[in-house]
């Protein structure tokens, strides 16, 4: 019987750990050593060990190499450019204003908070950013590697993929050369896996947001 009346208030009191079914029970029953009966009953409830078992976890992948690897500062470079943003040459009424980009460069091997350039190029070609890059080098001096996306999905317009997809690989091309004479190691992520380049995705989401404000 004493059983039973543990089990009901164990239930009563919405499946309530030992304590809470002692002072439930203790005001209507008089059982003998009920403190460990309760405790008995509630720890074998099997509601109670699904629902208060252990959670599982997540595994995470382990770091890359040049995140854990001590290096100088830009040793790894993550590369992308922000969206396009209008710009003038100077000030006054009536100015006009031109289309702008900015590259933005990204430490992958310290990642502290002053790990970012970026800078400013007219547009979206290979000759403006061999540019930007040589600006980067003689202030951060040459990379060992750099990490950048395909570049295809800086544009949104299905119509435009085909040509985008041969102006981007004739990009590469050109950036992959102008590179090699440094020995310099580029690598590109994935099409169409933004998860590759978290960090630098991130400092355009900053980049944005200041620019907004």
């Amino acid at each position: 019987m004493a059983e039973l009346f543990i089990r009901q208030d164990h239930c009563a009191t919405l499946h309530g750990g030992p304590q809470l079914v002692q002072s439930v029970l203790l005001r209507r029953w008089r059982i003998v050593q009920a403190r460990g009966q309760i405790r008995k009953l509630t720890l074998a409830c099997v509601t109670c060990k699904r629902f208060q078992g252990r959670k599982a976890e997540q595994v995470m992948a382990p770091f890359p190499k040049n995140r854990v690897t001590p290096s100088r500062p830009f040793t790894v470079v993550g590369v992308d450019y922000a969206r396009p943003f209008d710009i003038r040459t100077s000030k006054g009424r009536g100015q006009k204003s031109a289309k702008g980009y900015v590259v933005i460069f990204v430490c992958l091997s310290t990642r502290v908070d002053n790990s970012v350039q970026l800078e400013v190029v007219s547009n979206y070609t290979s000759n403006t950013f061999l540019m930007a890059l040589r600006r980067f080098f003689g202030r951060r001096a040459l990379s060992q590697k750099i990490i950048s996306d395909r570049g295809t999905t800086f544009q949104g317009a299905a119509n435009e993929l085909s040509r985008l997809f041969h102006e981007s690989s004739a990009f590469m091309q050109d950036i992959t050369a102008a590179l090699a004479q440094d020995e310099i190691y580029w690598v590109f992520n994935p099409p169409r896996a933004p998860n590759f380049g978290g960090l630098w995705e991130a400092a355009v989401k900053a980049f944005k947001s200041h620019l907004n404000t």
